[in-house]
């Protein structure tokens, strides 16, 4: 009896290992498969942060959500392609080369429609769109309450600040309040008025 592997040991081959289960990437850990560019995907990243400007970690976290639905989306139209490509392909092989081209067409799309892979991509394509507006519900409902609250808060501050309401009856007041007199026109004005009673 052989003994039971353990897999492999060095770290190369631990990498290689790593992408044995990795068919579409579509449900991968990993978001950037190793044939796509991490720089297109970090341009994603950054018009999505740019759109919704996020406040904190949490936000952030939706942001790369929202982007690692969006790559995946287009992987699978870039896989729905290449589905329909390999059909045409094929049909036309099939066909033969003067056959008429709906012919092959009609034959390519009733091939991919009864496919087993483009019923897997539509299922996680549903799953991605889901997971992309949630992030993006979620996101603009944190950032419309963040918003509200510091509105109120703003509110309430105003609120807070005493407040003074002029009536009519203060406005008569202060027009007809005697003018006040510096404390040297004291004894004139007490002399004249006792020179006038």
């Amino acid at each position: 009896m052989e003994p039971k592997s353990n897999g492999p040991v060095t770290e190369e081959g631990k990498s290689i290992s790593s992408q044995n289960s990795l068919k579409h990437g579509l449900t991968s850990a990993r978001v950037v498969l190793p044939h796509e560019s991490q720089e297109e995907y970090d341009s994603l990243e950054a018009s999505i942060v740019n759109r919704f400007k996020p406040y904190d970690e949490i936000e952030r976290v939706l942001v790369r959500e929202m982007a690692s639905a969006l790559w995946r989306l287009q992987r699978v139209e870039a896989m729905e392609a290449a589905l329909f490509h390999k059909a045409f392909k094929q049909q036309r092989e099939l066909l033969g080369p003067e056959a008429d081209s709906n012919e092959v067409r009609i034959a390519a799309y009733a091939e991919v429609a009864e496919s087993k892979g483009l019923r897997m991509l539509s299922r996680h394509q549903a799953q991605l769109r889901r997971a992309y507006e949630k992030a993006w519900k979620e996101i603009e409902i944190i950032q419309e309450q963040r918003l509200h609250h510091a509105a109120q808060e703003a509110k309430g501050r105003v609120q807070n600040e005493p407040s003074i309401r002029i009536t009519p009856r203060m406005i008569e007041q202060y027009i007809n309040a005697p003018m006040p007199c510096s404390f040297d026109e004291e004894p004139f004005i007490a002399a004249a008025a006792g020179r006038n009673s």
